[in-house]
């Protein structure tokens, strides 16, 4: 189907994000785009968002595509926002640029924590922090422990993301292990 739908021509991807693993909120976003006729999805690697999207198209007699996105240390797919309690100030300019409710902070001037499933790692508030109490740290999923469970489930391909930035033989390796275990597209 996937092959049939790329010659076609008339497809288009959308992404969900590798870094977004707010259930709600991709099934929501997923929904709407089904309704729209979209066929075609690049989710993050996290076997019950597939499930997710597994039985919108059932729910919507789709016959769609599903892609699971990897990455690797500096990719911004995977990374968040952390935020080091000791800088914070609790001042909450961060919480005002923030459009996925991931920050929140359980009083007035006490420090901002992060609802990690809701970050998609935009850099949005760092770049408005002006204590340097945040930073973007990668969380990339290990392959080796989630791939073989979505594969069982379904899926029609997988993304990897990489950048000039890591290290050509962990690249590799990461590749190799991809293939490994999913041989298709």
């Amino acid at each position: 189907m996937l092959k049939e739908l790329l010659e076609s021509s008339k497809c288009i991807k959308i992404i969900a994000g590798a870094g977004n693993t707010n259930r709600d909120y991709v099934r929501k976003l997923i929904e709407v785009y089904i309704r729209a006729g979209v066929k075609y999805f690049d989710v993050a690697a996290d076997i019950e968002i597939v499930r997710i999207v597994k039985n919108l198209f059932k729910k919507y007699d789709v016959d769609g595509a599903i892609a699971v996105s990897y990455g690797i240390s500096d990719d911004p797919h995977v990374k968040k926002v952390v935020i080091d309690h000791s800088l914070c100030t609790g001042c909450g300019l961060c919480k005002t640029v923030c459009e996925q409710d991931a920050l929140f902070h359980e009083g007035t001037h006490t420090p901002m924590y992060v609802r990690f499933n809701n970050c998609i790692g935009c850099g949005k508030c760092f770049d408005k922090c002006s204590f340097g109490a945040m930073s973007m740290k990668a969380f990339p999923k290990e392959i080796k422990d989630t791939l073989p469970e979505i594969v069982k489930e379904g899926i029609d391909t997988v993304e990897f993301h990489v950048s000039g930035l890591q290290d050509v033989d962990l690249v590799y390796d990461k590749w190799k292990e991809i293939q490994s275990i999913y041989p298709g597209m």
